[in-house]
Order: structure tokens, then sequence, then C-alpha cells
């Protein structure tokens, strides 16, 4: 990268991790992908279970320079609808709260044998109200408090809405986001959700200039020395390059081209601003979380 580039850059280095909640060691298709930028040169790994997952995320750390920042873009919901968490949380209730109970519910093997579906089960136990929000699990199976299909929305007396805030404005605008409450079948973010927060919360653990945008930064468009901020992305709106045969390797690797670009002309700063109205951005860093989206800053 040319000495221009890096005047104009707000992250030193990028990562790109297309997730998975595979309950089995997965290579190829369907499986964790990760791409970083580590100086000049670019990785493309495809680790088989999470735990391999995170072997990788840690190399990458350790071969970023001191006081250099990074940003690892993930295709992983980061909160819940709200008001989830005020529902299962104390008053002033965030997103911390909403993982602490992800945390105390869900267990991921070193082989990606995980109980997610009987986690959402035991979410939308405390609840009380039913099978729901949490829904959807394999044919053949029974869970107590998980539904095979969808539930009515808003849920409960509480009246939890479907999608978050962010989903509801990606939606308006034709993109066909799916819902975090959604635990199987094609497009199952709610499984990615669940066992991407234990990765992450160890991820922090480990590593503490680790922070989750914008849970603790804040609509902060530039990190400070040295941290490492992690965020959800949605790749499907990011143009393809069409540069691998896998679908998710092709989709990480175009990620990290335009958000390189956007990087090197300081136009990720708008993919970084987050919702215009406070209301909506109060909620989005308290709670809900918000995406770094071409579609919703207008540079698809």
């Amino acid at each position: 990268m040319t000495h221009r580039n890096r005047q104009n850059q707000i992250f030193d280095e990028l990562t790109v991790i297309d997730w998975s909640s595979a309950s089995r060691p997965t290579v190829g298709k369907d499986s964790i992908w990760i791409v970083s930028k580590i100086a000049d040169l670019t990785r493309l790994a495809n680790p088989p279970t999470r735990t391999q997952a995170g072997n990788e995320i840690d190399s990458v750390i350790r071969a970023t320079d001191v006081g250099h920042s990074r940003l690892i873009a993930i295709d992983v919901s980061l909160g819940l609808p709200s008001p989830f968490e005020e529902v299962v949380g104390p008053p002033g209730a965030s997103w911390r709260d909403t993982w602490d109970l992800v945390n105390s519910k869900v267990s991921d093997a070193i082989d990606n044998t995980n109980n997610r579906f009987l986690a959402g089960s035991s979410l939308n136990a405390i609840l009380g109200e039913g099978r729901g929000p949490f829904w959807g699990h394999p044919t053949g199976r029974t869970y107590p408090e998980l539904h095979p299909k969808r539930p009515n929305f808003p849920w409960s007396s509480r009246k939890i809405p479907e999608f978050r805030l962010c989903e509801q404005l990606m939606r308006s605008k034709k993109l066909a986001v799916q819902s975090t409450w959604k635990l199987a079948y094609p497009g199952s973010v709610g499984g990615q959700f669940l066992m991407a927060v234990p990765w992450l919360t160890a991820l922090k653990k480990k590593h503490p200039q680790v922070k989750i945008w914008p849970f603790e930064t804040g609509f902060a468009t530039r990190p400070q020395k040295g941290e490492i901020w992690v965020a959800e992305i949605w790749p499907s709106e990011f143009p393809r390059l069409f540069q691998h045969e896998v679908k998710d390797a092709d989709q990480v690797i175009s990620v990290l081209s335009f958000l390189s670009d956007c990087n090197s002309s300081g136009k990720i700063k708008d993919l970084l601003l987050g919702p215009v109205d406070l209301p909506s951005a109060e909620i989005a860093q308290r709670a809900e979380g918000w995406p770094i989206s071409p579609a919703l800053c207008g540079l698809q």
C-alpha cells in the first residue's frame, strides 16, 4: 500500500470474517472464512472449527504491529431487538446483559458440538410467555420452549419486534436481511449470533484492546491507537469480485477489497456514522448494535 494511501487510512489493518454456527468441523461451503491484511500481505484462512478460528485471529492480532489499529468485520448480528435486554436484565440493561445471559446458556466444544437450539429454548423460557421469540430447529428434534416455525411478532406482552432498527431500515431498502430470532433453516443468523457471543467474549478477555463497535466505542469514526474494533456486516450487500469458487470465500475477499478502498480514501468514516436520529442511535449503541453498511450510508 502506498504512503499516500496510508496518510488517509482510518485503520492500519483490516480483517473480514464469514462466520458459521456449524455443529461439526466444516470447510469449504457454509464454513468459516477469514481474510486479513497484514502489512502488505493478504492472508485467507478456512478454519474448520470456531476454536481454530480463534487461533487464527490470535495469530492475526499478534502479527499486528504494536500501536496499530485493526477493523475486524464479521457477518454476525451483535445484538438483539430491543427491549429484549430490558425484559431479561435489570433497569438500564444493555448489550452486556444480553451477552452475559447468552454466555450462561451456550456451550461450544472444540469440535464445534454445541447446544444452540437448547440455548434458544432456555432463553425463551426466561421470558415465560411461550415458545418465542427465538424459533426454528432441525426436523425430528423437540425443545420445550422452541417452536420449529416462526411465531407472530411483535412477541409477547412486551412487544418485542422481529427485527432490530438497522434491519428494519435495511429491509425498507429491499435488502433481504434475516431476523436474529431465527435459529434454523437457510439464513439462520440467530444461530450465528448465539455461537459468536461466547467466541467474541473470549477474544475480548484475551485481547483487552478489542472493542465492540458501536457498543464500546460509540459512533466514533476513528479508533484510538492500538485498538481493534469488531463490527458487524451483511456481506451480501457488498459488490462481489468473483475471485474464488466458494461463495463465502469470495464474499470476504470482496468485502475486504471494498473496505480497503474506503479505508484508503477515508470514506470508511461514512460507514461508521450510525443512525441519523438520536433515539435510534441510543438504542443501537446501548442494546441492538449497528452494521457498517454501504446501503445505510449511501455508498452502495
